[in-house]
């Protein structure tokens, strides 16, 4: 089976664990988006980096 590159709104505010208004707020404001002919797609590999450099990490 071969493995997306992109995904949708949907699954890409699911990877990240967050709703889907929550992603599009941060769309707006951070997250790059990949227009493929009116079709909006989010680069996995983007959303990754976009979470390991936006990690919140708890302190005790």
């Amino acid at each position: 089976m071969i493995k997306p590159e992109y995904l949708n709104q949907k699954d890409a505010a699911k990877l990240m664990g967050i709703s889907t208004t929550t992603f599009v707020r941060w769309v707006k404001d951070e997250i790059p988006v990949c227009d493929f002919h009116g079709v909006r797609r989010y680069s996995i590999r983007v959303l990754h980096k976009y979470m390991k450099e936006h990690e919140v990490i708890e302190r005790c």
